[in-house]
Formats: structure tokens, C-alpha cells, sequence
């Protein structure tokens, strides 16, 4: 079983076969494969042509069919609004939803249109991801405000979780949240494929650890409700990445109970002694 994605962050390459892994239960590099430009089918659903570069000891070529990420339905219900931007262009916008979100948008692939009022008022920006880009497609609306402006004071109201109404993406709110200090001896129950539903207590110290760290009530509850974790599924706890082995995330995809959040809620925590590698180590693919 291949680990959802929970990064976006990287190259849009290496982003590139994260999406057609995801589609297709194949990981390949582009060590393997050379990529065609990509085709709209429908929507966000697209195919490209793999052929197998030099070195590879793949033969053929193939037609693969895969979903780019949609730009309107990832930021949905988020206040896309920028400061200190002395220079509106794709690199400068890039940088900033990397820097503040973890999103990677290669600056190649996106266009912007300026909507320019009076001077020190915001500037509209229209995002559009180019339809050469392998990895996201369709438009989202930003703002760049002047320094000191009231909209930026006011941008926490706006990003308020709690509004049942708007159903935002968990991954921008485990970025915004920044949930990193889950501790082991209350998560290691956490194991890949589990499904919660019922806060019993072994759950119980977990949720309110959760509570403690995102100031949120989590909950688990068989009904609708804000912050609900009833049936969502752990599917992926390990390292974040091989480089750092004890830096680790639990990726939980939430289901349809949870009213105001969609997608995967990321929860870090770190590795720091020995007790902690050791339980680790003793609760490996085991389940509770």
C-alpha cells in the first residue's frame, strides 16, 4: 500500500507522479519515463503519454489517466490575501504559497491577472494554473493588500474553522494550525487502516491532546458536526520523510461527518529518547 499524499510542497514533477501514483496504484520517477504534455479529458481529469527514457529498462509507451489538483477546489473558503509583495509575478506568488501554506506552484505554470485600483488600495489577482501544467489546473482569486491594511487584521475572522457552511481543505488547516507536538504514547494507537468510531478510552487522552494543541473540539460524534473524526481513517503513520526517520506525521482522511474540513488531517509529533523509539518499535504494525 503506497502512502496518500501529505506533501505539496515538492518539485512539480515529483508532484506529478505522487498524482499518477494515486490514480493508478504505479510509482514511477522520471528516471523511468519521459511525460508527454498533458490532455484535458474532463474537469480536473487528464491524461499524458509515458515513454521510457534511455536508461530505463521499461519498453512501449502508454496513455495514463490521472486528476491534477484544482486550484478553486484546493484553496476553497481561504482568504488568498498577501503583504510586503513589492513585485506582483509568478515567482514572487509562488514563493508566497509556499512560504505560507507548503504549496508548491511552479511559476511556469501559472498566470496572473491584475485588477489595479487606486494607489495603497488592494490589487485583485487572478491565479490561473497554464494548461501545461501536469500538476494543477483551474482559478483561484487573491488579494495583495498595502502594508497595514485592515482586510490583513481581519484575515483570522475570515479563515474562522468553526463556519460549518464553508468545507475547507484539512491539509491548509494542519498547515495553518501547525499541530506538531502529538505525543506518541497518545497516538501510537494510530495505526495504518484503522477507522475511528467511538470515543473510547484509549481515544480519549488522544482527542484532547488534539484539543490542547489546535484550541478546536474535536470530537467523535455519528452525526454532522464541526471537527468530527467519526470514521475518518489513519492512512499513513511514519516518517515524514527518509531524511529525518524521527521527525513522523499520522495522516487521517476524514469522512463526510466532519461538517467544516475535508481531505487529510496531518498530526506531527518527533521522536526525542528512547522510550519513545522503543514503544515505537514494539507497536509497529500492530493494531489496537
Amino acid at each position: 500500500m503506497y502512502p496518500p499524499i501529505y506533501r505539496y510542497d515538492k518539485s512539480d514533477k515529483a508532484m506529478f507522479f505522487d498524482l499518477v501514483r494515486r490514480s493508478n496504484g504505479v510509482a514511477l520517477t522520471e528516471k523511468d519515463v519521459h511525460v508527454s504534455p498533458p490532455r484535458k479529458e474532463s474537469g480536473n481529469h487528464t491524461s499524458v503519454i509515458l515513454a521510457p527514457t534511455q536508461h530505463s529498462p521499461l519498453s512501449g509507451q502508454v496513455e495514463v489517466f490521472y486528476d491534477r489538483l484544482d486550484l478553486s477546489r484546493f484553496f476553497f473558503g481561504i482568504p488568498l490575501s498577501f503583504t510586503g509583495i513589492s513585485e506582483i509575478n509568478p515567482e514572487t506568488i509562488s514563493n508566497v504559497l509556499l512560504n505560507r501554506w507548503s504549496v508548491w506552484v511552479n511559476p511556469n505554470d501559472l498566470l496572473i491577472e491584475i485588477t489595479q485600483f487606486e494607489p495603497h488600495h488592494p490589487v485583485r489577482l487572478k491565479l490561473t494554473a497554464l494548461h501545461t501544467s501536469l500538476t494543477w489546473v483551474g482559478t483561484v482569486e487573491a488579494w495583495v493588500l498595502p502594508e497595514g491594511h485592515l482586510g490583513q487584521v481581519f484575515d483570522d475572522y475570515a479563515l474562522s474553522y468553526n463556519d460549518g457552511n464553508v468545507k475547507r481543505n484539512a491539509f491548509l488547516y494542519s498547515i495553518d494550525q501547525q499541530i506538531n507536538d502529538v505525543s506518541l504514547s497518545t497516538s501510537a494507537f494510530l495505526q495504518e487502516g484503522q477507522r475511528l468510531f467511538t470515543n473510547d478510552p484509549v481515544v480519549h487522552p488522544f482527542l484532547q491532546r488534539l484539543e490542547e494543541l489546535s484550541g478546536d473540539p474535536w470530537v467523535i460524534v455519528r452525526e454532522t458536526a464541526p471537527f468530527n473524526l467519526m470514521d475518518a481513517v489513519v492512512t499513513y503513520h511514519g516518517p515524514v520523510s527518509d531524511e529525518n526517520p524521527n521527525h513522523r506525521v499520522i495522516v487521517l482522511h476524514l469522512s463526510p461527518y466532519c461538517k467544516n474540513l475535508f481531505g487529510n488531517l496531518l498530526l506531527y509529533y518527533t521522536l526525542t529518547d528512547l522510550t519513545d523509539t522503543t514503544l515505537d518499535t514494539e507497536l509497529d504494525g500492530f493494531t489496537l
